[in-house]
């Protein structure tokens, strides 16, 4: 496994894949293996905080914008997957306080 970028919060960057530093575990992840990525944001009264839904077909995992590393991490996802939609960040933000939940990436369209 090359390391393609250093380690970016709780995710470390793999040419082939992810690892997920968890406070007992970490936990590998094969860009494919992903058939399903999911945005959308949560209204917790005064902000938005955007989650990403990563899902293969035998798990999921969840993030936020308040994870260590969700920048770098999403930064990194269209270099991986040139197909993802250009717009989802847009699409998501807008309107506030609304859930306005989004396909970034799937893998069986």
């Amino acid at each position: 496994m090359k390391i393609v970028a250093s380690e970016y919060g709780i995710f470390k960057l793999f040419e082939d894949g992810f690892e997920v530093e968890f406070e007992t575990t970490n936990v590998f992840w094969y860009w494919s293996d992903i058939v399903r990525i999911e945005a959308y944001k949560v209204d917790l009264l005064t902000f938005d905080e955007m989650v990403m839904e990563l899902e293969t077909t035998e798990r999921q995992m969840t993030i936020t914008e308040s994870t260590n590393g969700w920048n770098d991490f999403i930064t990194h996802l269209p270099k991986v997957f040139p197909s993802i939609n250009p717009e989802w960040w847009s699409e998501v933000v807008q309107p506030p306080f609304t859930e306005s939940r989004t396909v970034v990436y799937e893998k069986y369209q």
